[in-house]
């Protein structure tokens, strides 16, 4: 079966076409170099963001752009999807539901 596979550990969505399911896919952020220092600092934030609540063993910067095709789906944000990169605050500036992991809420760690 070809299609669009979430990466998030033990997600088992995916979307083959659009008009076929309900569920969007993301890709995982690029870090943005062209529009000044603190557009790409902001931006590589939340790549690692992304990259550290994805939490695949061995997922790392650079892999993750070997592989352009990793997708997190619309299940693993509040809203259905990423909020505007600029809202660094926002609960969907990063994927955090359905995560595939507990995390302890009281320190903020896995």
């Amino acid at each position: 079966m070809s299609g669009v596979y979430c990466c998030v550990y033990g997600c088992t969505s995916h979307g083959r076409k659009k008009e076929e399911s309900s569920v969007s896919n993301f890709r995982i952020p690029d870090v943005v170099t062209r529009e000044g220092k603190e557009t790409e600092e902001l931006t590589r934030a939340r790549r690692l963001a992304w990259i550290k609540a994805i939490n695949r063993k061995g997922l790392t910067m650079a892999e993750a752009d070997e592989k352009p095709w990793l997708r997190v789906c619309s299940l693993h944000f509040h809203g259905g999807k990423p909020a505007y990169k600029r809202l660094q605050n926002h609960p969907d500036w990063a994927p955090t539901l359905n995560l595939g992991y507990v995390t302890d809420t009281k320190n903020g760690k896995l």
